[in-house]
C-alpha cells in the first residue's frame, strides 16, 4: 500500500509536490531505527490529516537514516545505546522541534488561517535526525562550551536536509530542469520554509527564526564574540542558528564547486557532488578537533579525507568552498 509523502517543505517553491510512493521499512536488529506514537495503517491519506503527519514524519526520518547509510555506514544504535529512538510526529503545541538524546519530537501550532505542523516538513525531520546523528558520531560535541560547536550542530542538521533533497532523483530532476541552478535561490537550499512563515506570522518579521535559513548565502565568518548576541533572521548574530548558516553556505559552495568539477553537468552528476561531498562532510565533522575555530578545524579534516579518498581531486573545492566565507583552511 502506498503512502503520500512530500520530499521537500510545504511552503518550498517549485518543489516536487507530494508523491505516492511504497514506504520504507524500518531498519531490522541490529540497525537502529526509530520507535513510534502510533500504530496507522499505511494509506493515501489527506496532506492535513493526523494520519498523513505520521506516515510523512517516518517516511522522512527513515529517509536520513537511508543517506546517513549511503554515505558512511548503516547505524547500529543512538548515541544512549538504544537501538531505537522515539520519534514524535506530533509531540505537543508550539512552533518548534527538538532532539534531546531520548526523543525526536515535532510540536505543531494551529491559529484560525493556518495549522504548521514541524513533522510535515523533510527538512525539518531530517535536520533534526541530524542532530541525532551527528550526536552518535561526536557526543561530546552536544555539551561544548564553544560558539562554534553549538552552531555547527545546527549546520549539520540543515547539511543534512540538504543531502536528503540531494538523495531524491525527482528533487534533483526539479532542480536542474531548467538548467544547472544551484547557485541561484531554490527550494533545496531554502530550510523549513513552512515553520519560518508560522514564526513571522505570530511573532512578527524582527523574530530571529522569521525567514527560513539559507545554505545559498554570502555570511562571512567573524568572531561571534564580535557579533550581536540575536537580532532580525536578515542579521548574522552569535546565536547557534544564525551563526551556523555560515558552515553550511560552506558545504553548500562545496557541493557546488564539486558538481562543477563533473563529467555531466546532469542529475546523476549532482548526485555524485553530494555523496562526495557528504562523506568528507561526515569524516570532517569526525576527525576535527574540538577548538573554538570549529568551522575550519572541520574544513581541514575534509581536507586530510580527501587527500586519503581521492588524492586530493576535491581540494580546491573544499577550500574555495570556505573562502567564500572568510574560513580559511
Amino acid at each position: 500500500m502506498p503512502i503520500r509523502f512530500l520530499p521537500n517543505d510545504p511552503l518550498a517553491q517549485d518543489a516536487p509536490p507530494t508523491r505516492e510512493q511504497v514506504a520504507r521499512l524500518d531498519p531490522a536488529d541490529p540497525w537502529a531505527g526509530f520507535s513510534y506514537t502510533a500504530t496507522i495503517l499505511e494509506d493515501v491519506y489527506p496532506i492535513d490529516s493526523p494520519e498523513f503527519l505520521f506516515w510523512q514524519c517516518r517516511e522522512a526520518a527513515l529517509a536520513t537514516l537511508d543517506a546517513w547509510a549511503a554515505l558512511t555506514a548503516p547505524l547500529t544504535s543512538w548515541q544512549n545505546g538504544q537501538r531505537l529512538l522515539a520519534l514524535k510526529h506530533d509531540g505537543g503545541r508550539g512552533l518548534n522541534a527538538h532532539y534531546n538524546r531520548s526523543e525526536v519530537s515535532f510540536l505543531g501550532w494551529k491559529t484560525d488561517t493556518r495549522l504548521t505542523h514541524a513533522g510535515a516538513s523533510t527538512d525539518a525531520v531530517a535536520h533534526e535526525v541530524g542532530h541525532a546523528l551527528l550526536d552518535v558520531l561526536r557526543p561530546e560535541l552536544w555539551d561544548s562550551v564553544y560558539t562554534e560547536t553549538a552552531a555547527f550542530h545546527e549546520a549539520f542538521g540543515d547539511c543534512m536536509a540538504l543531502l536528503v533533497s540531494l538523495f531524491d532523483a525527482p528533487s534533483r530532476q526539479a532542480l536542474l530542469q531548467a538548467g544547472a541552478q544551484l547557485r541561484a535561490a531554490n527550494f533545496l537550499e531554502g530550510v523549513a520554509e513552512d515553520v519560518a512563515e508560522a514564526i513571522r506570522l505570530e511573532n512578527g518579521p524582527g523574530h530571529p527564526q522569521a525567514l527560513p535559513r539559507r545554505a545559498l548565502n554570502t555570511l562571512q565568518w567573524e568572531i561571534p564574540i564580535n557579533l550581536p548576541p540575536i537580532g532580525p533572521p536578515a542579521l548574522l548574530t552569535a546565536e547557534a542558528h544564525s551563526f551556523s548558516q555560515i558552515f553550511t553556505g560552506c558545504f553548500y559552495d562545496t557541493v557546488c564547486n564539486i558538481f562543477a568539477l563533473q563529467p555531466t553537468q546532469d542529475e546523476q552528476g549532482l548526485l555524485a557532488a553530494a555523496q562526495t561531498a557528504g562523506r568528507l562532510l561526515i569524516a570532517g565533522a569526525r576527525d576535527a578537533p574540538e577548538v573554538a575555530r570549529f568551522f575550519q578545524a572541520v574544513g581541514r579534516a575534509m581536507i586530510l579525507a580527501d587527500e586519503a579518498a581521492s588524492g586530493g581531486q576535491h581540494h580546491q573545492a573544499i577550500r574555495d568552498g570556505f573562502a567564500k566565507h572568510n574560513v580559511a583552511i
